[in-house]
């Protein structure tokens, strides 16, 4: 008699365990993947001889039953595509139609579409009006030169950025100008405990630190004023500010050095000279950087002359003779 009661007993928590397996396992679904299948499994190893891939994962719902998921990976598949796109059309002989891309790449026409869309609108890719095919557009090319540009200006100035810091005992960087900013493409740490914090690759505004002042030197006026109010909030000021910015841009250029005494960070200095090339423009800029307490008058004459004389030395690396003009050295107010 108790035997006979305790089954329906044992039915209904079967019943209950399977109910709410099956929610957990609907939730998993929803959370995590797709159902790949339900099937028996050894209660031995949780598995059948069976085969599955890595990111296969189970729930059981009773004993010896599993539901399996296909777990997918969590990579950037438009990324992915938008790059395989762009291989695509740059190495191509000539531009191709919206199917012929879709299928090389093995995606719909609806997904090339909008993925050509968005790199239209980057620039990176660029549609025949007439024939509607697509192709790819210069910019990649500039930004291959850009890249192997900054390559070779690295590899030229690696020894003499190392020199000026053994002889400075400052902090070194190497800069170039895109736009309203400054990318430091290398540096040098000096053996100072206390020195300047920056990283390759970072970004400042090239109107506030030696650097970018350096190069933005070589520049119009026109192009200088531009750039000078693109300044962060607060920082470019009224005209007067800006006339005198103007002024300071005429010295740097006649001088060849430019000095930053706190215009980005207050308790950082620094100095900078151009690197120019065989037409006079400004296609780098070398400089020391340190707290203010070691950058005193005289110091800032001292590291003037060297930062001169370091980017004269690039530029013979790189173009093969030095630029004209060249600061006397005399220790003048910048």
């Amino acid at each position: 008699m108790a035997a006979s009661a305790a089954a329906p007993i044992w039915r209904l928590i079967l019943l209950l365990q399977i109910r709410l397996g099956i929610v957990v396992s609907l939730l998993v679904i929803r959370l995590h993947g797709s159902l790949v299948l339900m099937r028996r499994c050894s209660l031995a190893d949780g598995r059948s001889g069976q085969s599955f891939s890595d990111v296969e994962t189970g729930t059981t719902i009773f004993p010896g039953y599993r539901i399996y998921f296909h777990m997918p990976e969590r990579n950037n598949t438009t990324l992915s595509d938008g790059l395989r796109l762009i291989d695509l059309l740059a190495n191509a002989q000539h531009p191709q139609p919206l199917t012929m891309i879709a299928a090389a790449l093995g995606m719909g026409n609806s997904k090339a579409h909008r993925l050509l869309q968005t790199l239209m609108q980057a620039q990176y890719v660029m549609q025949e009006p007439g024939t509607r095919r697509y192709y790819a557009s210069i910019k990649l090319w500039t930004l291959g030169s850009a890249v192997l540009r900054q390559m070779s200006l690295r590899t030229a100035a690696e020894g003499e950025m190392l020199r000026l810091m053994e002889t400075t005992g400052e902090s070194v960087h190497l800069s170039v100008l895109e736009e309203h900013e400054i990318v430091y493409v290398h540096k040098v740490e000096s053996d100072n405990p206390v020195r300047a914090y920056s990283q390759i690759g970072g970004r400042m505004p090239a109107a506030l630190v030696a650097t970018g002042k350096a190069m933005l030197a070589f520049l119009s006026a026109d192009d200088q004023a531009r750039i000078h109010a693109q300044l962060p909030h607060g920082e470019a000021g009224h005209g007067d500010i800006q006339a005198a910015f103007l002024r300071e841009m005429q010295l740097t250029r006649a001088k060849r050095v430019a000095v930053n005494r706190g215009e980005w960070r207050k308790d950082v200095y620094g100095v900078a000279s151009p690197i120019l090339n065989h037409d006079g423009r400004a296609v780098a800029a070398i400089g020391v950087s340190g707290p203010a307490h070691r950058f005193k008058r005289h110091r800032i004459a001292f590291f003037a002359r060297e930062v001169i004389r370091s980017a004269d030395a690039i530029a013979m690396r790189l173009f093969g003779e030095p630029p004209q003009r060249v600061w006397s050295g005399k220790a003048r107010q910048v």
